[in-house]
């Protein structure tokens, strides 16, 4: 028997008529959030069993769930995909195939039959899906889930049981991992699993308790069913207070579709609470506008999500300084944050704070990089690798290949980057990069060994010329390591369709093999790999054969499944975790409850919104009646604003409104927001948010640098008195660095430019074959051009056009090209320019005091200037932005963000 029951008051369940059921059967929670209050609440051994919902629903349908049935859908899914016969669909199709999958999943899991559908309501590509849908809805392994039937109670029970202990033995494993297991806990638990594990346990196993649930997904009601058929009741179990009846509707109209109406709490409790916001959203709420808010609310406006995961950033990292190591340090911040919706932040939030989130999945360490980085080259049609920027430095990101004394494969790789990229857009072979990775060795050597033309001084300072002769050889050895792990992989890929479970093998085997050769591979990754090789042992039975297209999405259901994390981690949860945050509201300590995204778009969620593509509300409608889950589903979708609305009154209700506050985004993807009108109808406005929560930080409005005696700047050569004169920041880093090079395009570009011309100056006065300015130019940029493989010829011409132009003044001012002038050569080799103007009107040149130090005085001054500076006795002014423009080291430095934030 399925039942819908209420409660009044969270924090007196133990007044409950239905306590003894509450309490003495299996309860599944909605969130683990809700979880953890109601153990803080109530005590973990008050209840019987207690745990989320969606963990046990992957244990009882876990052949649904496990990679090796979801590869053969996959791969299925693509056969279909393929046989469609007009392209621009069928690129469509390919282009979204992930979200495809998931689609035919979620009708599975609805269990609609393509007969169930009015073909006639659905668009052109919706019944191209059905098509697809038709032909795989009654094959293996989509029928994994039709083949999870139990015939007796008994049987059931039976496997209730075994998931239940599944759980709790998660649950010891986990407690221990993380060193938050007491022994007193870990005890308890113990004496559950030997409870489970007896034959008494069958006669308990009677009902089950689903506590919280408002989105009724296609599982959970087939799980419902399935209890619900063999005689085992199902209790869902809500919040519910008889006297808004507007706000609770929703529940109602929810659980409707399956029959059930709410049974109200029938004894005294009764809600004493003196929270006027969450009264005066009540009463509005239901008609009432006579309740009027007198409290003072805090209501934020922050402009971007940025600026609000910044605001959420100090919070944490306040946090962060109280808790000892393995601690949560969620719990004890002085705000604890509910937003609509998570998944707006979730990105930010994982790249600040990536410890929060639980264990990342494989592909978030530089192992599972390496391995996506492999099949992202891997070309199935040329059957060889094919170099690119962004996979390469994927496979570089783990050193499988360290040697002592070198630089990292990726440090090289940073220098050389731009030596290669014209191969990368021309999608060039593995022997394209190894060929020209020979030129850039052989021209090294004649560098370091000297005797060299004079024609190619300055050509280490371009950083593809800066990496020595025996890093490029170790670099050359790195890039044939990796086309020998390649062939190795792929080496069946070329007779045909690869078998998937021989391949998975044969990639655990070269990724152990890699890493236990390793000394920089972490202790983590070396436990993941390990868990890996285990989880692999799985794929003796995954009889697939494929392409390597389809391979590539194999390894992400692999290796890119992320650990089960906490949800009570994370740092900003969603509004489906807001009861369990109410509960957890009167510990001890008190905290501040920040309801955040309050924003008009943000609170109205719509069907398309929640559900996978090309589903969408149409589409369900388009469900016959009574078929499967559909309708109900579908209405739960429909009734997602309200229960955001209801989860504003739930927390603003049963949260002390002085530790309240709230906020929107005024700016999102775009898009310009306006706060929920709710708020607006009770007479809130927001306030701008300065970013920071009481923080007592200052920040610097410029740098410092470091003092200490310098024993003979006069020693130091001419560049670095150069430097330091333009900006101490370049000298600094100049010292520090081994940057004496160029690494962006856009300055390479520059630095040729002051190569040729010193060149063509040169041989215009000095050679004798050189009859003309014209000639000179384009004999040296011929010359130079072959250093150069991955330029254009339309980009020798620009700056050869370039040269030929920029004495123009000269040969106007005096009638010829003056003789060369070593000093401004030099200098322009080093700045890239001899004048820097802020723009082109203006004619102070911001290097002006280059040209001074020619003076010899004034070079002596500026010694003692730098002199005392170093010491600590002089101010620093920071340069112009347009010097910043051009420095060579602009990619590390940041002074040139402070100056443009200030």
């Amino acid at each position: 028997m399925k039942k819908l029951i209420t409660y009044v008051d969270p924090f007196q369940l133990r007044n409950h008529y239905h306590q003894e059921k509450i309490f003495g059967s299996p309860h599944l929670c909605v969130s683990q959030v809700l979880v953890e209050g109601l153990k803080h609440q109530y005590g973990r051994k008050s209840f019987y069993f207690i745990n989320t919902l969606e963990k046990f629903i992957e244990h009882f349908y876990a052949e649904w769930a496990n990679p090796e049935t979801k590869i053969e859908q996959y791969v299925s899914l693509s056969e279909q995909i393929n046989n469609i016969t007009i392209p621009s669909l069928r690129r469509s199709f390919k282009f979204n195939q992930r979200r495809i999958f998931e689609a035919i999943r979620y009708l599975v899991e609805l269990d609609i039959c393509p007969k169930d559908i009015d073909r006639s309501k659905l668009t052109g590509e919706q019944e191209q899906f059905l098509e697809i849908f038709s032909k795989l809805r009654h094959k293996w392994p989509w029928t994994a889930l039709d083949d999870k039937v139990f015939h007796e109670k008994r049987e059931l029970q039976k496997e209730v049981r075994e998931c239940l202990k599944k759980l709790i033995n998660k649950e010891i494993e986990d407690g221990r991992r993380r060193e938050q297991l007491g022994k007193e806990e870990e005890a308890y638990l113990k004496s559950m699993l030997a409870k489970f594990s007896s034959s008494e346990c069958e006669k308990e196993l009677n009902t089950v308790i689903i506590h919280g649930v408002h989105r009724l997904t296609p599982l959970i009601l087939r799980l419902a069913n399935q209890l619900d058929k063999l005689d085992i009741n199902v209790l869902f179990l809500i919040h519910y207070l008889p006297q808004y009846p507007r706000i609770f509707k929703t529940w109602e109209s929810v659980y409707a579709e399956m029959g059930l109406q709410p049974v109200i709490e029938d004894n005294s409790t009764s809600v004493l609470i003196n929270n006027d916001l969450g009264r005066s959203i009540g009463a509005l709420l239901e008609g009432d506008i006579s309740a009027p808010l007198t409290g003072r609310i805090q209501f934020k406006k922050f402009d971007n999500l940025t600026s609000f995961v910044d605001y959420v950033g100090v919070v944490f990292d306040k946090a962060k300084e109280k808790v000892r190591k393995g601690q949560n340090p969620v719990r004890v911040m002085e705000e604890q944050f509910y937003v609509t919706d998570n998944s707006l932040l979730e990105g930010l939030l994982m790249s600040y704070y990536p410890e929060q989130f639980g264990e990342k999945h494989f592909l978030s360490y530089p192992v599972g990089q390496f391995i996506l980085g492999l099949y992202n080259m891997w070309d199935e049609d040329r059957k060889t690798i094919i170099i690119n920027d962004r996979s390469l430095r994927e496979c570089l990101a783990v050193n499988f290949f360290e040697k002592e004394g070198m630089p990292t494969p990726l440090e090289i790789y940073d220098k050389v980057q731009l030596f290669f990229q014209d191969i990368f857009q021309d999608t060039g072979t593995f022997e394209d990069f190894i060929d020209r990775l020979h030129f850039l060795i052989r021209v090294r050597k004649q560098l370091e060994k000297g005797g060299y033309d004079k024609r190619l001084e300055g050509l280490t300072g371009f950083a593809f010329y800066h990496v020595t002769a025996a890093e490029l050889e170790y670099f050359k050895d790195i890039m044939e390591g990796l086309e020998s792990i390649t062939k190795k992989l792929f080496k069946d890929a070329a007779s045909g369709p690869v078998n998937y479970g021989r391949h998975l093998k044969r990639l655990i085997e070269i990724i152990k093999e890699r890493a236990g050769d390793s000394k920089t591979i972490s202790q983590k990754e070396s436990e993941l790999i390990e868990e890996l090789s285990q989880r692999f042992e799985n794929v003796d039975d995954l009889a697939v054969e494929g392409t390597v297209e389809d391979l590539k999405q194999a390894i992400h259901f692999y290796l890119g499944v992320r650990k089960e994390g906490n949800e009570a981690s994370w740092i900003v949860r969603n509004f489906e975790q807001i009861d369990g945050g109410v509960l957890l509201s009167r510990r001890k300590e008190k905290r501040d409850y920040h309801l955040g995204l309050l924003s008009d778009r943000a609170m109205k969620k719509v069907p398309r919104d929640l559900l996978p593509w090309p589903l969408d509300e149409e589409f369900l409608n388009a469900c016959r009646d009574k078929a499967g889950n559909a309708r109900a589903v579908l209405n739960s979708l429909r009734e997602y604003p309200n229960f955001l609305r209801y989860a504003l009154f739930y927390a603003t209700y049963f949260v002390d409104n002085n530790n309240i506050v709230l906020s929107y985004v005024e700016n999102i993807q775009g898009e310009k927001e306006q706060p929920y009108f709710i708020l607006d109808m009770i007479g809130l406005s927001a306030a701008p948010s300065d970013g920071t929560r009481s923080s007592n930080k200052k920040t610097a409005r410029h740098c410092g640098l470091p003092t200490g005696t310098v024993d003979d700047v006069a020693a130091l050569p001419r560049k670095d008195i150069w430097a330091f004169a333009v900006c101490p920041h370049r000298f600094l880093l100049g010292s520090v660095l081994d940057g004496d090079y160029y690494q962006d395009e856009f300055q390479c570009r520059l630095l040729y430019r002051a190569l040729l011309l010193r060149n063509a100056w040169n041989a215009y006065w000095y050679e004798d074959d050189v009859s003309s300015w014209e000639e000179a130019v384009e004999r040296e940029n011929e010359f130079l051009r072959d250093y150069f493989p991955f330029w254009r010829p339309i980009d020798f011409h620009d700056i050869k056009r370039w040269v030929l132009n920029n004495d123009q003044e000269n040969i106007r001012r005096y009638g010829e090209i003056p003789a060369p002038d070593d000093y401004y050569l030099e200098l322009r080799k080093h700045f890239l320019y001899g004048k820097l103007r802020d723009d082109y009107n203006s004619d102070e040149n911001h290097l002006i005091i280059l040209f001074r130090l020619r003076n010899r005085q004034e070079f002596k001054n500026q010694i003692n200037i730098m002199e005392n500076f170093l010491n600590g006795w002089g101010n620093f002014s920071p340069p112009p932005p347009v010097v910043c423009k051009y420095c060579q080291h602009r990619r590390v430095c940041l002074q040139h963000l402070r100056e443009d934030e200030a």
